[in-house]
Formats: structure tokens, C-alpha cells, sequence
């Protein structure tokens, strides 16, 4: 006798009617949360896959989130292109139903009205009551469609306002500071004008601006002997007792009198020069700078003088230098000498040591003094 079937629930005979058992049912709801993370997963993973794709891959794989991955990348780079051009129409029918024209959905939901009023006269009082209710919630729906997208579009313009707003913004103060930046260089330019003016005037009444010459803080080893004699006679101060910022200060004060041509006395722009036109004057060259009726100082034949003592100096320069260079070449030329004839010898050497007395002989002819070939 078979063993009779128990059942919580119905009648007998009633068809999947049977009541699960609590494994069973625990199963099931480990399977839908299984299948939940999966999809989520998978959503994260790939969104531009639609959820029927990701489904059927995921059913197809058994669940397994990494074979279902691998096979829709695999997919997606086989069918690129159809797979964009996909997501570009979801993404297009996507906006249009986000921003649904309010007249069209007027139409739509009058159209609508119209149709649920039809079947509620041929489907009798109650059908009529429910096509009603449903179109109301239909309605209330759009106009919260209609307000959120309208809500967006007034959000999106005020952003955009508020973008160009703050370009326009900083363009304007961009512009201002290019303006003041603009005026200071202006005012710059004028006032050092105005100061080249007042200086200039100033120099007409002692001397030219660069009349001996003009020269800038670099110059100041060339200058050193010129600056320590200004500063001991003028100013009164030993450079070597002077810090290197109080030394270049004093310096600078230097330069600003040369540059000017202020200097008190013409030894202070060229010392050496100085020193020369000294030595002519004490040897009597000098005496053509002075004039018959007083003891004033002749620039001019001072001038003449001293270029023409510097003339005999690049003259005797280069003769030197020519007469080292004659010394040079007549040096390498010995050394020249010196080789071959220590080249000679080994081959000489060489010829005796293998029997070759005539070509011994020959090399030994040529490395005797010419003196001696003569006798």
C-alpha cells in the first residue's frame, strides 16, 4: 500500500498546489540574491550591455560572474560597432522620453481619455470606474514627468548662465589688470624720460654723458686701479678694510660719476694713460702743450702723444709676436729633424745587424753634417 501524500495546503488533485519545504524555499531566496549581486556586478562591470543581454549571459555561464564578463567582452569587441550604435539609440530614446513635449502628452492623454471612455461606455459602470482611475494616474504621471523635465531645463539654463556669468567675470578682471599693468608702464616710461631730462640738463653744465667712456659693474677688475685710487684720494676709504656689499656700493657710486664724466681729476678714468702723458711731460715731450703765453695744459698734444706712444706699442707687440712665432717654427722644425734622424740611425742599426753594409754605409753618409760632406 502506497504511502499517502501529505499536503499543506488545497485540495487533492489540485495541480502545483504542493507546499514547498523550508530548504527549498531557502534555496531560493540564496538563488535570488545570487542572481541580484550578479546583475548588479554585472551592471557595474558593463553598463553599456542592456539587462536582458547581461541576464542571458549570466544564465548561460551558470551564474558565474567571471565567465559571464568574458563573455560579453568578448561580444562587445566582436560586435563593436552594432553594440554602439545601440547604446546610441537607448541613449536617444532615453532623452526624448525625458524631455516629452507637453502638447504631444496633452494629445496623448486626451487620446487616451477618449479610449478608456469608450470602453467604459461599452464595458459598463465598473470597467468605466477603473479606465478613470487608471488614466488619472496616467495623467498625474506625465504632468510629474513634464514638471521634473521642465525643473532640469531651468536648472541646466541657470548652471549655463552662471558659467558664462563667471567667464564673463574673469575675462573683465583679466582685462583690468592688463589695463593697470598697462598704465604703470606708462607712467614708468614718462618718469624715467622726465629723469633722462632733468639729467641731461644737468650735464650741460659739467660734462657730456659717456665723454670717456662708459662702463658697468662687471668692469670693476678692469677699473680696480682707477676705483682704489678715487676712493683713497676722494673718498678717503681703503678697499681692503671694506666688506664685498660696501665695496660694491662705493663701486657704484664710482661708476655713476665715470658714466657722468664727474670725476674730479682725468687720472680717475684712465690711470695708466695718465701716467704715460706724465712721463712725456717730465722727458720734455710734452712741451708743445704748452702755450707760449701761459702754463695751461695742451689736450690736444697730450692726445697726439699718447697715440703715438700707443702706435710704437702695437708695433713693438707685433714684432714680438712675430719673432716668437719665428722661434716656434724653427723650435719644431729641429724637432722635426731630430726625429728623422733618430729614424735613420735605427734603420742603420737594422741594416748592420742583417748584413746590408751598403745601405749602412749610405744612411751614415746622410746623417754626417753638411760641413763634413763638403770636405
Amino acid at each position: 500500500m502506497a504511502a499517502p501524500e501529505m499536503y499543506t495546503r488545497g485540495q487533492p488533485g489540485d495541480q502545483d498546489n504542493r507546499g514547498e519545504s523550508l530548504v527549498q524555499q531557502h534555496m531560493d531566496r540564496m538563488q535570488q540574491q545570487k542572481e541580484a549581486v550578479a546583475m548588479e556586478k554585472l551592471r557595474l562591470l558593463l553598463p553599456q550591455m542592456g539587462d536582458m543581454v547581461r541576464a542571458l549571459a549570466l544564465a548561460r555561464s551558470e551564474w558565474d560572474i567571471d565567465k559571464a564578463v568574458q563573455m560579453l567582452r568578448s561580444f562587445h569587441s566582436a560586435n563593436l560597432d552594432k553594440v554602439n550604435l545601440i547604446t546610441k539609440k537607448r541613449k536617444k530614446i532615453k532623452d526624448d522620453i525625458e524631455n516629452y513635449d507637453e502638447p504631444k502628452e496633452g494629445k496623448e492623454g486626451a487620446a487616451a481619455g477618449k479610449a478608456s471612455h469608450s470602453g467604459s461606455s461599452s464595458g459598463g459602470s465598473s470597467s468605466s470606474s477603473g479606465s478613470e482611475s487608471d488614466s488619472d494616474a496616467e495623467e498625474r504621471k506625465s504632468k510629474k514627468r513634464r514638471r521634473s523635465s521642465s525643473k532640469h531645463k531651468k536648472d541646466k539654463a541657470k548652471d549655463k548662465k552662471r558659467r558664462k556669468d563667471k567667464k564673463r567675470k574673469q575675462q573683465k578682471d583679466k582685462d583690468k589688470d592688463k589695463d593697470q599693468k598697462r598704465k604703470k608702464r606708462k607712467q614708468a616710461a614718462s618718469e624715467d624720460e622726465e629723469a633722462g631730462g632733468k639729467a641731461r640738463g644737468k650735464l650741460t653744465h659739467t660734462e657730456d654723458f659717456g665723454k670717456y667712456g662708459y662702463i658697468r659693474e662687471t668692469d670693476q677688475n678692469a677699473k680696480h686701479d682707477e676705483f682704489v685710487l678715487w676712493a683713497v684720494e676722494v673718498k678717503g676709504a681703503n678697499i681692503e678694510l671694506l666688506g664685498k656689499t660696501e665695496e660694491k656700493e662705493l663701486f657704484r657710486e664710482y661708476m655713476e660719476d665715470f658714466n657722468t664724466g664727474t670725476l674730479p681729476h682725468k687720472k680717475y678714468y684712465d690711470l695708466a694713460a695718465f701716467e704715460r702723458s706724465e712721463k712725456i711731460k717730465a722727458a720734455g715731450g710734452g712741451s708743445g702743450g704748452v702755450k707760449p703765453g701761459g702754463a695751461a695744459f695742451d689736450a690736444r698734444a697730450d692726445e697726439e702723444a699718447l697715440k703715438k706712444q700707443r702706435h710704437e706699442e702695437r708695433m713693438r707687440l707685433a714684432e714680438q709676436r712675430q719673432r716668437e712665432a719665428y722661434a716656434l717654427l724653427k723650435h719644431t722644425d729641429r724637432a722635426k729633424d731630430m726625429r728623422e734622424q733618430e729614424l735613420l740611425r735605427a734603420e742603420m742599426n737594422l741594416a748592420y745587424k742583417t748584413g746590408d753594409r751598403a745601405k749602412a754605409e749610405k744612411i751614415f753618409q746622410r746623417l754626417q753634417p753638411d760641413e763634413e760632406k763638403k770636405k
